[in-house]
């Protein structure tokens, strides 16, 4: 047991002990006027009390309030100096003792939000307030408080919390950002996720709406203004959507969404919103309409292809009784198949804009990428080779059309400065020939009964023996080799 304290007691019922000695200071010595006090303090919504310091220290006095929410008597109480620290929470001891102490050693107000758990279990939250008093005649300090019940605004705060939590997860799962501006101020603020949708991090955040502005694309700055304006103007709910460059030069869609705040007198204080990336869909509405102009072209090409085709057969029975007729001259028979060819490249083309149309699948094969001149046989070589650059630079551009690499029957390749000496070049079907052109290298060759050093290069050709005689072959492999060994022989138009 600690020793009695220099102060008098109050028994169960809050009336002086009537044992104390004369000369002790009595409740009336720390507060005058003792009936009036004990009126207003069972008043009080909390627990006043008085004790001295320590964890273990005698409690002089008590409210009567203290049944109510710890479920003990005060005579109880007052009985066993052990039961507040044991009815402390266990997390707040450490808390609530520290600053006991800092109170007893500066003499300052004392401080604190704790927990307590009372006679029956329950967990109760108070604000302890105390001071330091000194009654006279008294060498030792006593603490004189009052622990009020804050229960409810601690559940309040935990439930805003648990909202503010919950928000903030609803937030990050929908890439939202939040904003808040100022309209008298230009001030404005962005939470971290909306500095995050503009490839910033939070100290790089724009201070003011102007500054925001910047970081919009110059053509959609009028377009935000006037969502702004509107929304001012009539009361209505802010949006606007717009694009923003990123740092690393990146495009993004953008969208913010938000309302006008008023105050008494109906003036804006305050606009707050929410922003969040639209670029995936802004994305997916361009290939929409693409896919919407492309069916539009594919009918419009479908009844163009249709009547075409119409066309083409009236063009193609035409020829073929022409050419069918006995007695036609070369000369139109000529031009016949001439115009019988075109109509045959006319008709696969129409055969794939109705297809397009259709929306059929479309057979995919592979082609090789070799361009093809037409008609060779009746081009000068001039002619030939105006085509060949023509073709060459089409291919270089990726600007060739499918029937440029169509209907070839022969085939020159070079095997390059790389290339072997010889080689079997292998026939592309359709085509019937192919001429390989190997890499000029110097050699050791008999001229006139001498040997010499010269330039040489290997010629190989493959042909389809069904088409062409061996024969044939050879004679236009030398005649190749003639044309080569004399040059000016092909400048000449043949």
């Amino acid at each position: 047991m600690r020793r009695a304290s220099p102060l008098d007691p109050l028994d169960a019922a809050g009336s002086p002990a009537t044992t104390a000695p004369a000369k002790r200071p009595t409740m009336s010595t720390i507060v005058p006027n003792e009936a009036l006090y004990r009126s207003l303090i069972e008043r009080v919504p909390g627990i006043v009390y008085i004790s001295h310091f320590g964890s273990d220290a005698k409690w002089h006095y008590v409210s009567p309030h203290i049944k109510q929410y710890l479920g003990y008597a005060a005579e109880e109480w007052l009985a066993d100096p052990s039961l507040w620290l044991q009815h402390v929470h266990p997390e707040d001891r450490e808390m609530v003792l520290a600053e006991e102490q800092r109170l007893h050693k500066t003499g300052t107000a004392f401080f604190a939000e704790y927990r307590m758990v009372s006679k029956d279990g329950r967990v109760i939250w108070f604000r302890d307030e105390s001071m330091i008093i000194r009654p006279e005649g008294f060498d030792v300090p006593v603490l004189y408080g009052i622990l009020f019940d804050i229960s409810e605004r601690k559940a309040m705060e935990v439930a805003l919390r648990e909202s503010e939590e919950r928000l903030r997860l609803a937030l990050e799962a929908a890439h939202l950002g939040m904003w808040e501006w100022d309209p008298e101020t230009d001030a404005l603020f962005w939470d971290d996720r909306h500095c995050s949708l503009f490839g910033l991090n939070p100290k790089e955040a724009p201070a003011t709406a102007a500054k925001f502005l910047e970081l919009v694309f110059p053509e959609d700055r009028e377009w935000v203004r006037h969502a702004v304006r509107e929304g001012l103007r009539h009361d209505e709910a802010y949006g606007a959507e717009y694009r923003v460059r990123w740092p690393d030069g990146r495009e993004h869609w953008l969208a913010s969404a938000g309302r006008v705040l008023r105050n008494a007198d109906s003036r804006a204080y305050r606009m707050r919103g929410i922003t969040y990336d639209v670029t995936d869909r802004r994305g997916l509405e361009e290939h929409l309409r693409r896919a919407q102009k492309m069916e539009a072209i594919g009918q419009l090409a479908g009844g163009v292809a249709h009547d075409f085709n119409n066309l083409l057969m009236v063009i193609r029975g035409h020829v073929e009784l022409l050419l069918n007729r006995p007695g036609v001259d070369a000369g139109a028979a000529h031009n016949a198949e001439a115009i019988q060819k075109a109509s045959d490249r006319a008709a696969g083309i129409t055969q794939q804009l109705l297809a397009f149309s259709r929306k059929q699948v479309l057979q995919a094969r592979v082609i090789e990428m070799r361009t093809v001149v037409k008609d060779i046989a009746n081009r000068s070589l001039r002619e030939i080779g105006a085509e060949i650059d023509r073709l060459a630079r089409a291919a270089r551009e990726q600007k060739l059309a499918i029937h440029e690499l169509q209907g070839g029957t022969f085939t020159i390749t070079s095997l390059g400065k790389d290339g072997g000496l010889h080689a079997t070049p292998i026939i592309h079907h359709p085509e019937v020939a192919i001429l390989g052109v190997h890499r000029i290298q110097q050699l050791p060759v008999v001229n006139e009964g001498r040997i010499e050093i010269g330039e040489r290069m290997n010629l190989s050709c493959s042909f389809d023996h069904r088409v062409i005689d061996g024969h044939i072959a050879a004679a236009f492999l030398y005649e190749v080799i003639r044309a080569l060994e004399a040059p000016e022989l092909l400048l000449a138009d043949r």
